[in-house]
């Protein structure tokens, strides 16, 4: 299992940008495109946000969240809960002056916060480079038999992060 989390966490550390879904206050699911502020090693998100958004509106009614990421041919899916934050140290260490468009005051902005997402699970499908033409030959010999192509750990993985 670490050797998937590791290839989780590597694919994941390569996204700049990713889906945020949370759950509005009557039920419905709402995405957006957030830029990932910061990926650890257990593979915890963060994003910014202001104070006042509607993200931390639906957060602060349903925690429960999902993230997903796609670059070509990889892609990765998180679920988990969402938790909103303040932390200057945090903010500081993942801070971008590109940040400053929405938060022009800058890094000590009173309205800037961060949506922490504390990751449960994780999904990864890697169809790049090798792993895309191996995928291709799986795929030509599983259609020559009427069948399925079967994937290994390498291109797709289902992760328990708990």
């Amino acid at each position: 299992m670490a050797e998937q989390e590791k290839k989780l966490r590597g694919l994941l550390q390569d996204f700049s940008h990713g889906m945020l879904v949370t759950v509005s206050k009557d039920g419905q699911l709402n995405a957006r495109p957030m830029v990932l502020a910061d990926v650890e090693s257990d593979n915890d998100v963060f994003f910014i946000t202001h104070a006042e958004s509607e993200k931390v509106d639906e957060l602060e009614g349903d925690s429960r969240v999902c993230v997903t990421c796609q670059s070509g041919n990889r892609f990765v899916a998180l679920t988990g809960m969402a938790t909103i934050e303040q932390d200057p140290a945090k903010i500081d260490a993942c801070w971008k002056e590109s940040w400053k468009v929405w938060f022009p005051e800058g890094k000590l902005s009173p309205d800037l916060r961060l949506i922490h997402v504390i990751s449960l699970s994780g999904e990864y499908w890697d169809n790049s480079g090798l792993q895309g033409v191996k995928y291709l030959l799986k795929a030509g010999k599983a259609y020559a038999a009427g069948e399925q192509p079967s994937l290994d750990d390498e291109m797709h993985a289902k992760v328990q992060l708990t």
